[in-house]
């Protein structure tokens, strides 16, 4: 028998072989092998994604967020605080725009004033001449007072001088003459030891230099400088006597009667330093001779003024 087959049938056929065709094709076609991969990896990628959202729903219920929201809030605060102090810096900036103004202004008078001096330099200038002259003129009168009063300092010293030497030759001549001096002056060398500044501010403390002797609670300087001369005269120039024994000792001894009746044995005892020696003997009398004659060329400095 003859198989005979319909229009049906070779359509079917045809479908079939051309299915099969397609099939192979996409087997061997490397883009649908292509296709294929990404389709897996897209798969695998959708079930790490649940697996993600999985974990962070329970990530999110078992954890408490409040330290992050409440951080979240501080920095917004700060942003506030920022936006408040960029405000205060755009107020000075402002500020200093207008004293940046004012300034400008400043300078712009200051030029004009700067213009003026220069005109009044310029007639200064004009009158330079005159000013020369008239400092000329001035420095002359200077040069001439100068000299006039270098002659006027030498005679006031001329007459300082005088007055001093007369002051010295009146307090030496109080005690018993020119001579007693020049007889004290004669005396061992080892007698004759410098004041110390403290033993002569001892000395210069307890002695009155008024000759009239008005302050009696002090030694009178004409008695202490007499009686330092009897001294002498009386120890220093036959025997030697120690050098290093206080001179109170012989100043204080009332049977020797070297002080005025006027003044007591008991203020002696207490003013004389205990530290002026026998050594001090030349010093301490000229010392003492030194202070009157200051004393009485001041006074009669007082009664010229006066």
């Amino acid at each position: 028998m003859v198989e005979t087959f319909s229009e049906n049938d070779n359509f079917t056929l045809l479908y079939q072989n051309f299915e099969n065709q397609f099939m192979e094709l996409l087997r061997t076609n490397p883009f649908t092998l292509f296709l294929q991969k990404q389709s897996l990896e897209i798969e695998r990628l959708n079930k790490h994604f649940k697996d993600m959202e999985f974990k962070l729903e329970s990530y999110v219920k078992n954890n408490d967020f409040e330290p992050f929201k409440s951080r979240i809030t501080e920095l917004e605060k700060e942003n506030k605080c920022n936006q408040k102090e960029r405000e205060s810096l755009l107020s000075e900036i402002r500020d200093l725009q207008v004293e940046n103004n004012e300034l400008k202004n400043k300078t712009l008078r200051m030029s004009k004033e700067i213009n003026q001096l220069q005109n009044t330099a310029k007639e200064f200038n004009e009158i330079k001449s005159q000013v020369i002259n008239t400092e000329s003129q001035v420095q002359q009168n200077i040069e001439d007072n100068i000299a006039l009063e270098i002659r006027v300092n030498k005679l006031e010293k001329v007459e300082a001088d005088r007055e001093k030497h007369s002051a010295r030759i009146r307090a030496r001549n109080y005690s018993t003459g020119n001579s007693g001096f020049k007889k004290i002056s004669q005396i061992n060398d080892k007698y004759k030891s410098p004041l110390t500044s403290d033993l002569e501010k001892k000395i210069y403390d307890v002695i009155d230099l008024d000759s009239g002797y008005t302050r009696t609670n002090l030694l009178p300087a004409y008695g202490f400088f007499n009686s330092i001369k009897q001294f002498s005269d009386k120890f220093l120039h036959g025997e030697e006597i120690d050098e290093n024994i206080s001179l109170s000792t012989y100043l204080c001894d009332s049977s020797l009667n070297f002080w005025p009746q006027n003044v007591s044995k008991e203020l002696v005892k207490e003013l004389i330093p205990t530290s002026l020696k026998v050594k001090h003997t030349f010093a301490a009398y000229d010392f003492i001779i030194e202070q009157v004659s200051q004393y009485h060329e001041f006074e009669q400095k007082l009664k010229n003024n006066s």
